[in-house]
């Protein structure tokens, strides 16, 4: 019971750090991608 509380704890956690990892990614990616269309205009 208590291993079945813990993991599921783990993965939520994990799940967030994933959520947050892959919004700084679109984050760098949009700021990249602003950077080019300045550099082409």
């Amino acid at each position: 019971m208590a291993l079945a509380r813990a993991s599921r704890a783990a993965l939520a956690s994990l799940a967030r750090n994933v959520k947050s990892t892959t919004r700084d990614v679109a984050v760098k990616l949009e700021i990249k991608l602003e950077g080019e269309r300045l550099k082409i205009s």
